[in-house]
């Protein structure tokens, strides 16, 4: 899961490179939040605004029962990243909202 949390501060650190807003948190999961494991992995929520911006509210958790980091990216149509991160999200439409997937390491 370390990984999976270093990936995300380097997703953040490169949104904050181009301008987009981050957000940071660190708190601690509840029970209700660890994932099962027969569940499919998921990082978080994509949701894409009337004007096609896709909001990505992404998790990361370093261990059950840890510290977690919350994010907020957001990809405006143009942003060089925004077909790359359609495409791995199997495409979104306006007023649409999806789990999103974990990247390949």
């Amino acid at each position: 899961m370390a990984t999976v949390m270093m990936r995300l501060w380097r997703r953040a650190r490169a949104a904050l490179t181009c301008g987009m807003m981050t957000v940071l948190m660190v708190g601690t999961l509840d029970a209700q939040q660890r994932s099962k494991p027969d569940e499919v992995p998921t990082i978080g929520v994509a949701r894409m605004r009337p004007d096609g911006t896709i909001e990505l509210h992404l998790r990361a958790t370093s261990q059950p029962g840890g510290p977690v980091g919350h994010g907020l990216l957001e990809y405006p149509p143009g942003h060089p990243r925004y077909q790359e991160v359609l495409r791995h999200l199997g495409g979104l439409k306006p007023g649409e909202e999806k789990n999103v997937p974990p990247w390949p390491d």
